[in-house]
């Protein structure tokens, strides 16, 4: 009964989905441009020279040189994750899981309490939808902080983390060859989550009449670029639209998790663990932002 239930919900809705791209394509084509205008000026100019940079750096040694420095467990992670943010850092992970460098167990925490937002995205565009750079500043902080406390709460139960990554043979040419050539398969998976969740966006937007603060949390939670835009232009008092865009930014959005999954997706990673502590940074980042703000 339970399985004719589900099959049937999964037919309507489809034949509800099927309806509305033959009925609006207007809507459909507008949001899919909509998506690419998003990835074009805001996630590619970022992402992509991140992807290359932690390529190059990686093939220096320099993370390695950092763990001899710090001995702080994963502390390559962490700075892969605070200068390029996500979902870059999910690249780096899965790179280490690629030379057995870190364990499923272990990927699947640090990948939750590292999971910051790309500083030239907060710095960048979220200081023009508030128009203060320094509010941007003071939130970006607060991200990097409530992510830093969970995981350190986490800390005890991580591995050591002692083992380096051998030298690259290839030569200096050949590995910016292949890092351009594999990042931009991986920027085409994440073109391709915005633009969904951009059409997905679009028709919860145009079907449902919901209010201002509802459809930006909506919105936020789907996509955070357009999310956040939202919220910035809600007509409420400032310090709860900074507290709204803290809680955003930390839990990234279905669209930005999915893109870290996808790349991440030859391994399967503890989905229990990483939901947990995503939400006590979401919560911690909220009461850190209640404090400051």
């Amino acid at each position: 009964m339970i399985e004719i239930f589900k099959k049937s919900f999964i037919t309507l809705l489809f034949s509800i989905i099927i309806y509305i791209f033959l009925s609006n394509p207007s809507l459909i084509i507008n949001s899919v441009n909509k998506g690419i205008n998003i990835f074009v000026r805001n996630v590619l100019p970022s992402l992509f020279s991140f992807f290359v940079l932690t390529d190059i750096l990686a093939y220096f040694n320099y993370f390695d040189n950092l763990k001899k420095i710090f001995r702080f467990k994963y502390s390559d992670i962490f700075v892969v994750s605070l200068i390029s943010g996500l979902p870059a850092n999910a690249k780096y992970v899965r790179d280490l899981l690629n030379n057995k460098m870190i364990s499923i167990h272990d990927a699947s925490i640090v990948m939750s309490s590292t999971y910051f937002p790309n500083p030239m995205f907060v710095l960048g565009v979220v200081s023009v939808f508030l128009n203060s750079f320094t509010s941007s500043i003071k939130i970006l902080l607060i991200c990097y902080l409530s992510n830093f406390i969970v995981y350190l709460f986490n800390y005890k139960s991580l591995s050591n983390n002692n083992s380096f990554n051998k030298k690259s043979k290839t030569s200096f040419f050949n590995l910016l060859r292949e890092s351009i050539i594999n990042n931009s398969n991986n920027l085409l998976v994440i073109m391709g989550s915005i633009i969904l969740f951009s059409v997905i966006t679009s028709i919860l937007n145009n079907y449902l009449n919901l209010s201002d603060i509802t459809t930006s949390i909506l919105n936020s939670v789907m996509e955070i670029t357009n999310g956040i835009n939202l919220l910035s232009k809600l007509n409420i008092n400032s310090k709860y639209i900074y507290i709204l865009i803290i809680g955003a930014l930390n839990f990234s959005g279905l669209s930005v998790l999915i893109q870290s999954f996808g790349i991440l997706s030859p391994y399967k990673l503890n989905l229990k663990i990483f939901f947990i502590n995503k939400l006590l940074i979401v919560l911690v980042s909220i009461l850190i932002g209640v404090i400051v703000l």
